[in-house]
């Protein structure tokens, strides 16, 4: 019978697939929200040193970050876990 010790090693790489893979998937949607927000981010004082506003990133390699993580981290969801989890994870 599948004991504890039986699920808790099959639910580590699950577990694993998850976390790394919703946190990709965080990273490219904060990404992409802070190259939509740049021109509001330059009006505001609190806002107006972001790297995107100021120019230290371009917005060309913002979005090719927010790409990489995006696919990367739907990758592992997709892999790694079940489709609802998948489409979640991809559709933030």
């Amino acid at each position: 019978s599948a004991g504890p010790t039986a699920l808790s090693l099959t639910s580590a790489p699950t577990f694993a697939a998850a976390s790394l893979g919703t946190a990709l998937c965080a990273s490219s949607a904060a990404t992409f929200n802070q190259v939509i927000e740049v021109d509001r981010d330059r009006q505001m004082k609190r806002t107006s040193n972001r790297p995107l506003v100021t120019g230290a990133v371009s917005k060309e390699m913002a979005m090719g970050l927010g790409c990489l993580t995006g696919t990367s981290g739907g990758l592992m969801l997709g892999l790694g876990t079940d489709p609802v989890t998948t489409v979640l994870g991809v559709g933030n």
